[in-house]
């Protein structure tokens, strides 16, 4: 992984001019406009609202309900028998037809052993799952506190997008491109599924924002090495980091070499430890769940995953990507050009992208799937790192004598 070397003078912006990002002068983007701010504020809680009234009873909801129930009682008789009731209490009919419907489900729903059999998939999440406990220790029931986790989850999220775009623009344009950018679907979808996924996506774009933005070390990193305890698959990007700030980055963000050895060795052995408690399964047995089709006894089996069938994903995934089904990408293709092309970018967002451009790579190539829950922690900085690419180089133009 090379990264351009990082030059002193182009890390502060030129003196902005009279008419400086997309039309507005440096007064209005140093001011807080409170109608703006209200009118986001109001648009997030609408959609929070709207979200947790149709939420969708994915049933992964149903693993994680399996074990954190599975910490009160051993006996999968007893924990398949309490799930699937408050399931059955919470849900209209159609909504319990529809997770307990089809080969997999079904044997699932009879067999209080195969659900058994599911609890390595969905106990590797640690953070997750004590933060739902947690809801579900103030009262809530566990779905409730699922889908509340997702919800408020992205309404951070939409803060931190407002925050962080506001630095290059002003008030009224952060808050429309920020409500835009959350209409689409990846961040959209995050938050009418109870998954983790959302919580992931504000704990990475937190940890990047006080790290690359704010220059904050402590609490950027704290944050980026606690990722993987939400999503295992977050220690990908969070290891590129490590060594990023170890090795390549300015002094502004740059930690000592041993330092960074050390917490890429605390978060690889943390990863690997929460495997070995959780009795994962391994790698065959996650792309054969997750690619090919789920497995409703994956203790009993040895996964067998040959050359072909990763092709075969490789080429779903990319014939996936041509279809415009790959939402993500498709901005994070636009990242790629900034990286390529514009020397307006500012180095430290320059070198954020190309890090979310090889962890995305890195994640692509080790489970070929475009499911956009997987990529959405890339959508907030890819899109700060769009827009103030665009503000920048609309600044220099200004700037150019006539």
């Amino acid at each position: 992984m090379k990264f351009l070397p990082y030059n002193r003078d182009q890390a502060d912006l030129p003196p902005p001019s009279a008419k400086d990002v997309l039309g507005a002068t440096p007064r209005d983007r140093g001011r807080k406009r409170p109608l703006a701010i209200g009118a986001y504020v109001c648009f997030l809680l609408a959609m929070a609202g709207w979200t947790y009234a149709h939420a969708v009873r994915n049933w992964d909801m149903i693993g994680y309900m399996a074990v954190i129930t599975s910490w009160q009682t051993t006996n999968p008789v007893e924990m398949h028998r309490r799930v699937y009731q408050q399931i059955r209490r919470t849900t209209s009919p159609a909504a319990y037809e529809e997770l307990t419907s089809g080969p997999f489900r079904e044997d699932i729903t009879a067999n209080p052993w195969h659900l058994a059999e599911q609890l390595p998939f969905y106990s590797i999440k640690p953070l997750y799952l004590d933060v739902v406990w947690l809801g579900h220790w103030f009262g809530l029931r566990l779905d409730q506190s699922m889908r509340i986790l997702s919800v408020l989850a992205v309404f951070g999220l939409g803060i931190l997008c407002f925050q962080w775009m506001r630095i290059y623009l002003s008030d009224p344009q952060s808050a429309i491109i920020s409500a835009c950018l959350f209409l689409t679907a990846p961040l959209y979808r995050l938050e009418t599924f109870s998954e983790p996924d959302a919580l992931n996506a504000l704990v990475l774009a937190a940890s990047l924002y006080l790290l690359f933005e704010k220059g904050k070390k402590f609490p950027g990193l704290l944050l980026l090495c606690a990722a993987p305890l939400v999503r295992p698959d977050s220690a990908i990007f969070c290891l590129l980091v490590l060594a990023y700030v170890g090795v390549w980055a300015p002094p502004r963000i740059a930690i000592k070499k041993h330092e960074a050895l050390v917490l890429a060795g605390t978060v690889a052995a943390c990863v690997f430890a929460i495997g070995r408690w959780s009795g994962n399964y391994g790698w065959k047995i996650l792309f054969v769940n997750s690619i090919k089709s789920p497995v409703s006894n994956p203790g009993e089996i040895t996964p067998v995953v040959t050359r072909w069938d990763y092709w075969a994903a490789a080429r779903a995934t990319f014939a996936q990507l041509l279809s415009g089904s790959g939402l993500i990408l498709f901005v994070f293709f636009i990242a790629l050009c900034l990286v390529a092309g514009a020397a307006s970018l500012e180095p430290k967002l320059r070198d954020l992208l190309i890090l979310l451009a090889v962890a995305i790579a890195c994640q692509i190539v080790l489970y070929p799937n475009l499911e956009a829950r997987y990529y959405a922690f890339a959508l907030v900085p890819t899109a700060v790192g769009y827009v103030a690419c665009m503000a920048r180089r609309k600044r220099l133009d200004s700037e150019v004598p006539t």
